[in-house]
């Protein structure tokens, strides 16, 4: 519609997912500015539950056909946004700021897999001449595998299990994960409140005692009582590090924290006990700074305690803690942090390749136990030298009278041949970054592993570490814990998302499986040939409704019959006499009916409702058509096995029903249904005579209370049916007269000519992220600027690998990368410099696409007088890549580095001009 403010789009998914990018094909005429220049983005799981993710992302001009993808992130809380990212910053203006080691500022946005509902607005550029015009779009998410959850027993087996497995209380328990010592430098072998132990464990695969970091758990077997030194490992359990070489470098460490508890740790808040640690950190002195060690051991404590960035960003300014003076990104000068951050990408790799080759020798054999050094060996409490035996000596011996002797582990250094206990003893992956060692080892350790079994007695003390070999094993475990948060974020996104759908009973599985079975035969005996067209994940309701807080999720009434708990049902919070669901079909279908499952409770005299039914293809409620009342007592007059509880009777046996027949089938995409309670005093609360007769031969009848008391009625069910048949979907161009004119009025006009401002001088600085551009006297108005699109990637290698990485997607509900689920944005903010002094800034949010495209910016306005114009790349610029690098002889993708992304020959000036003669002192023009 020409000259519309902006345009907006519904758009109902298929299946609920968690959105996280937004394909756009640009389609316009010979004027570009046709196609819009910003979007909003709203997801929400109903209609009336939008959340805005995305506000003014802005649409760059670009020729017709470019395919631009816009990443998403779920909905930042705002109190999120006002403590962590640019305003925790010092000065955002005096050089970019590169997270090169990690990010230390990572919003997080909520993760939610049962949005449905994605709400697009469109608004026009400024400078369009016509009406807007809009290509294919397309939204691209991560779903959950909902058909085999709900109607695959074999799915359903492996959900309850992973529901067993995966049992959580974030926060409660993630307070038994942590050494419960605040002080750095307390002894963990003799201290009375201390847990022992060394690097946590980090292996969720394992199915005995052992800490899942994935999911912020302990499990524990059954047992009595576990004891100090009970080991987590669990020989019967595969493990690809785990096997006879005994050289798993990730293994778990033979010293594992005790079960007991610190009633310290349980009496306060994860944030109260982060803040202590922090006070022991610093020795109560609010003014002493950090050293890169302690900020490390900081933030693996911030992460132990399962805390956001926000929230450990508002725990530190509510003492008086700038965050950024804690943030190791910054504790170094950048020529320092390059290498180490290179240093730590190398250790990623080499980790990934140990990985990979373990576990090809692996097959066919059997493990053993595991190593004692796993590949980091920090503690984050900080471990004493053990003394006695130890000729390192690489840390403080404290209490080392009191700890050495037999109870503690000696290895020898591959380096210089002493004797050093495990506190002075380095991880394995230090044994990688030394020299080429590793690759020594694959060339000539010999077949089955022989380099492994070298690999095994390899340990390096501290000693011969530089400083900076030590610094990278805390970056990289560091990135684990990152990544294994945000596997758990998911985790509990995806467990929560299956709650919300039907309630599962973990500890009946044979049962569940046994009822899904049977549910797919009841259904098939309900439906008489006929097909069910509202069922979940295919349908979904357009509004939310009201639920009762012990009642069965909303979305069970339109799951398959048979999943979730038995004699579960949804009901209405009591005093709510009238309900309406509006179901929104798999796809425009021939409706016949409503069937409706009763409740395992039954109906009784005063909450038998009066069902109200209308069909419509639009959202609007003027436009749907009324199908007809039904007054379900009376219709159950005939039927007195729907009123009270259900007797228990044969699982294969169609459920207590109803049906509703049309008296026509309906073509429609949206049934909506309205249950209202009869009033009091009305026919419909009172038994006809003909029907106390039934009830006075019956002795097992049921009378209930709610018959004499109306007031505690309540509207229930436990399935909702709507059965048809479904139209197949035919999809073709729309060749309407009123598109053709569209199309032929939108061609016809006349394009604005581009043309390219030149500058006095240019330089580059900050690792190529910030350009300044510096304009001659008397250039004209600067309508916007031209970016060719850079051509990079996002690395899959991070850091090293978890132990039960190559598994790990067989025992978890989600099935996509973590690049899928959590994608990263590149921000350009562009400042522009007037002969006054002023300011202008501008922020735009850069889409993916095909490297080297012409992308188009436009300024919001004429910005005149301008003397210089600053381009500054913001955002994940340390998540992308553009090039292929050999690191020791592995062919891998480089990682993470700043000179993966670069400004260089990348922008231009332009202005608009209406004649070629106005524009003669430049050429560049949007072809």
């Amino acid at each position: 519609q020409q000259g519309a403010d902006y345009v907006e789009l519904f758009i109902y998914l298929g299946e609920p997912c968690h959105v996280s990018q937004l394909l756009l094909t640009v389609s316009h005429g010979v004027e570009d500015s046709s196609y819009p220049a910003t979007v909003d983005v709203r997801v929400g799981s109903s209609i009336d539950a939008l959340k805005l993710v995305v506000e003014g992302a802005c649409i760059p001009q670009c020729s017709n056909g470019t395919n631009l993808l816009i990443p998403l992130t779920g909905r930042i809380h705002p109190e999120d946004l006002a403590v962590t990212g640019n305003s925790a910053r010092p000065d955002v203006q005096e050089s970019t700021y590169l997270p090169l080691l990690y990010d230390f500022e990572e919003l997080e946005g909520e993760v939610n897999f049962l949005n449905r509902v994605v709400a697009l607005s469109f608004h026009p550029s400024p400078m369009a001449r016509t009406a807007i015009t809009l290509g294919e779009i397309e939204v691209l998410g991560v779903s959950l595998p909902w058909v085999d959850m709900l109607t695959n027993s074999k799915g359903v087996a492996q959900v309850l299990e992973l529901l067993h497995e995966k049992a959580y209380t974030p926060r409660d328990l993630a307070l038994r994960n942590i050494a419960d010592s605040s002080s750095p430098g307390n002894d963990v072998h003799g201290s009375e409140r201390s847990y022992t132990r060394s690097s946590p464990s980090v292996q969720p695969g394992g199915s005995g005692n052992f800490v899942d970091f994935l999911t912020g758990d302990i499990d524990v077997p059954n047992q009595s009582k576990i004891t100090g030194n009970t080991s987590f490992g669990n020989e019967d359990q595969t493990n690809f590090f785990d096997d006879e070489f005994d050289v798993n470098p990730f293994a778990t460490s033979s010293e594992e924290p005790v079960a007991e508890v610190n009633n310290h740790v349980e009496g306060c808040g994860s944030t109260q006990f982060y803040l202590e640690f922090l006070e022991s950190l610093s020795q109560n002195n609010k003014g002493k700074s950090l050293n890169f060690e302690q900020m490390m051991k900081l933030e693996i404590k911030r992460l132990y305690l399962d805390l956001s960035a926000a929230e450990r960003d508002r725990a530190l300014l509510s003492i008086g803690v700038i965050p950024a003076t804690v943030d190791p990104n910054r504790s170094v000068d950048y020529s320092y942090l390059l290498k180490l951050s290179s240093l730590t990408d190398k250790l990623a790799l080499l980790g990934h390749s140990v990985f990979e080759d373990r576990a090809n020798a692996s097959i066919g054999l059997e493990k053993v136990n595991s190593h004692a050094v796993d590949f980091w060996n920090i503690s984050e409490n900080g471990e004493s030298c053990s003394g006695g035996a130890c000729e390192v000596r690489a840390v403080s011996s404290l209490q080392a009278s009191a700890t050495s002797g037999s109870t503690s582990l000696f290895v020898e250094c591959s380096q210089c041949e002493r004797t050093a206990c495990k506190a002075c003893c380095a991880g394995k992956g230090a044994f990688l970054l030394l020299g080429n060692t590793y690759r020594d080892l694959k060339i000539y350790g010999g077949n089955q592993g022989g380099g492994y079994s070298a690999l095994a007695d390899s340990s390096v003390c501290k000693s011969c570490c530089n400083e900076m070999i030590k610094q990278a094993l805390y970056v990289d475990y560091v990135r684990v814990l990152h990544s294994m948060r945000r596997k758990g974020r998911a985790e509990k996104a995806a467990l929560k998302a299956v709650n919300q759908v039907c309630q599962l009973e973990p500890n009946r599985i044979s049962d569940s499986v046994h009822s899904v079975q049977s549910g797919l035969r009841q259904l098939k005996q309900l439906l008489d040939d006929e097909e069910s067209l509202a069922e979940f994940p295919h349908a979904s309701f357009l509004h939310t409704v009201e639920t009762a807080d012990d009642s069965a999720p909303l979305f069970s009434l339109l799951a398959p019959l048979g999943s979730g708990v038995h004699k579960s049902y949804w009901k209405a919070p009591q005093g709510n006499t009238s309900v309406e669901f509006p179901i929104v079909l798999g796809g425009i279908s021939d409706v016949s009916g409503v069937a409706i499952i009763v409740s395992s409770c039954g109906y009784s005299t005063s909450d038998c409702p009066i069902v109200e039914i209308w069909a419509s293809n639009k959202i609007q409620r003027d436009d749907r058509t009324f199908i007809g009342k039904w007054d379900v007592q009376s219709m159950i007059v005939s039927s007195p096995q729907l009123y009270g509880p259900e007797n228990s009777g044969s699982l294969d046996e169609a459920p207590r029903h109803f049906k509703l027949h049309f008296p026509n089938p309906i073509r429609c995409r949206i049934i909506s249904i309205k249950m209202t309670l009869p009033q009091i005093g009305s026919s419909s609360t009172k038994f006809n005579e003909d029907f106390s007769d039934l009830l006075s031969l019956d002795e097992s009848s049921f009378i209930d209370s709610k018959a004499n008391n109306s007031h505690n009625s309540f509207i229930h069910a436990k399935r909702i049916v709507v059965f048809g048949s479904s139209l197949p979907k035919e999809m073709g161009p729309d060749t309407s007269v009123a598109i053709m004119r569209m199309r032929s009025y939108v061609d016809g006009s006349p394009s604005f000519g581009r043309f390219r401002i030149p500058v006095e001088a240019e330089r580059l600085r900050d690792h190529d992220l910030v350009l300044e551009q510096y304009l001659l006297p008397n250039s004209p108005g600067i309508a916007g600027f031209r970016l060719d699109s850079f051509g990079v990637i996002r690395p899959r290698v991070t850091h090293s690998p978890l132990p039960s990485e190559l598994d790990m997607k067989e025992c978890s509900l989600i099935r996509m990368e973590d690049r899928h689920l959590n994608p990263a944005i590149l921000h350009i903010q562009v400042t522009v410099v007037k002969e006054s002094g002023k300011l202008v800034v501008e922020e735009y949010r850069l889409p993916e696409v095909k490297a080297n495209t012409p992308l188009y910016f436009d300024f919001s306005d004429l910005q005149q007088d301008a003397r210089c114009v600053i381009f500054r790349l913001l955002g994940d610029v340390t998540a992308f890549v553009d090039d292929i690098a050999e690191i020791d002889g592995l062919s891998l993708r480089n990682l993470p580095l700043a000179s993966g992304l670069s400004l260089s020959n990348k922008v231009k000036l332009y202005y608009y001009a209406d004649t070629y003669e106005m524009g003669k002192i430049g050429s560049l023009s949007a072809v």
